[in-house]
């Protein structure tokens, strides 16, 4: 995306959503509450915590705090007022709290991070609490920032967003208008410090210029709105399509199957911190946290690499970077910041999405959806509102799944309604492709001076002729 392409939505709706939000939101009762809230969070940090007295943290000790911290915590109910949606389990965040009790450095390093003001110097409190705890399986770091910012918040909501996932940062900064190369989240160099402080710095910077005015809880709130949500995080983007049978409706499909894939896994690191309030390693890959990756999320490294290799550069959806890079380390250039295409809102907010794209120059060569945990209807969808969108885009599109998928796949991709598209049918432009094809290309020798239709020999067309290890 070029740098002034974005999908923000233009100042003045933004205004006024959030006046009407203001209306129907008591911000300066709430933030008094909210001010007590982190008061009682830091009485109990400093005595419990950093005192480190009376023993080993109970349940009964640890529940009002996790109740703070997490609008799932044991005993919450709708209204309860909680920092966000962590998605850590009960049990992790009171083995996680013990341990902060007892594991000084990660305490002292939390400590100073929550009372030091100066960005830069909480960037690197926040880069150091992470190679402190790196391969530790406590929830505390991953690659969304979600638990450490989580306690920021529960420290100072005033100053904190609890918007706690980066990956739904990084759509707010876009709806906000944030230009792709002024969005840390994008960046390959930078740390989790920085994507998570100077993030945290960029939305409230930009939100005041815009208008809204408020404390870093408040805005969170108003961004978690059931009227304001839609507008960043997904299933906004409706386009009109003239096909030759007449116009259509597009709706594109972003952001909500992150939540569906992720919470299936035990270990892996959580989706999202929305604020709640009343009104490539064969054996075993790991994020580098702690985390095993998922098979999917493998599969998704090989194809980078694979293409890396034969010499393409590289496309991969923000919200998958830091887990694929684990079992990836791209070499310069190979890994886009932005996507260098001229296409409308609709358009790119479905490209941005697409799991792996082999690009040369500003062209798309080849996109890839890795189905494993979620729906296969739903990379499907986005193929498909693609080549509706762009009737002319000339795109090879795979399909990648294990072969225990394979037929459900097949059926899928013949469904009547992909028959629809702009007078092609969606089975004569996307194949399918197993995880053990896409091994066995990564295996080859010589890799790199092989060309891309190597991969004709590996896919298979539904109703049609192919071949599929």
């Amino acid at each position: 995306m070029n740098d002034d392409d974005s999908s923000s939505d233009s100042p003045q709706p933004i205004l006024a959503a959030f006046r009407s939000f203001l209306a129907r939101y008591d911000a300066s009762s709430m933030d008094d509450e909210w001010k007590r809230i982190n008061g009682v969070f830091r009485t109990f940090w400093i005595q419990r915590i950093v005192g480190g007295g009376q023993g080993p943290l109970t349940s009964s000790d640890v529940e009002p705090i996790i109740r703070l911290l997490d609008s799932k915590g044991r005993g919450n109910t709708k209204g309860s007022q909680s920092v966000g949606q962590t998605h850590v389990a009960q049990g992790a965040w009171e083995k996680l709290l013990n341990i902060l009790r007892t594991t000084l450095p990660l305490q002292m390093l939390l400590n100073d991070a929550m009372h030091e003001r100066k960005p830069s110097r909480r960037e690197s409190l926040i880069d150091q609490i992470y190679r402190v705890n790196e391969g530790s399986k406590n929830r505390l770091t991953g690659p969304k920032g979600t638990t450490v910012s989580a306690l920021l918040a529960a420290s100072n909501a005033m100053e904190n967003l609890s918007v706690l996932s980066l990956s739904d940062r990084d759509k707010i900064l876009k709806f906000l208008g944030v230009a792709d190369s002024h969005n840390p989240i994008r960046s390959l160099q930078t740390s989790m410090g920085v994507k998570i402080v100077h993030s945290n710095e960029i939305i409230l910077e930009t939100a005041k210029k815009l208008g809204l005015t408020g404390s870093a809880r408040t805005l969170s709130c108003f961004f978690y709105d059931e009227a304001v949500k839609p507008r960043w995080r997904g299933g906004a983007i409706v386009s009109t399509v003239l096909l030759p049978s007449g116009p259509i409706s597009v709706t594109v499909p972003i952001g909500d199957e992150e939540e569906e894939e992720e919470e299936e896994e035990e270990d892996g690191e959580d989706l999202e911190g929305r604020p709640t309030r009343d009104g490539v390693v064969d054996l075993v890959a790991t994020d580098g946290h702690g985390a095993e990756l998922r098979e999917s999320m493998r599969i998704q490294a090989k194809l980078a690499r694979i293409g890396a290799t034969m010499g393409f550069s590289i496309w991969l959806p923000p919200k998958d970077r830091s887990r694929v890079l684990q079992a990836w380390t791209p070499k310069p250039g190979q890994l886009m910041d932005a996507l260098p295409l001229g296409y409308d809102k609709a358009t790119m907010a479905t490209i941005e999405e697409i799991d792996v794209l082999w690009m040369h120059d500003r062209t798309i060569v080849r996109a890839f959806e890795v189905e494993g945990t979620t729906a296969i209807y739903s990379g499907l969808l986005r193929m498909a509102d693609l080549v509706a969108l762009q009737p002319n885009i000339l795109i090879k599109l795979h399909i990648v799944a294990d072969l225990p998928r394979r037929d459900k796949v097949m059926r899928e991709i013949l469904r009547p309604v992909f028959s629809l598209l702009s007078g092609r049918k969606l089975r004569d432009l996307c194949t399918y492709i197993s995880y053990e094809g896409v091994r066995q290309i990564d295996g080859l020798e010589h890799l790199h001076a092989l060309r891309d239709i190597i991969l004709e020999t590996y896919e298979e067309r539904a109703g049609g002729v192919g071949n599929s290890p």
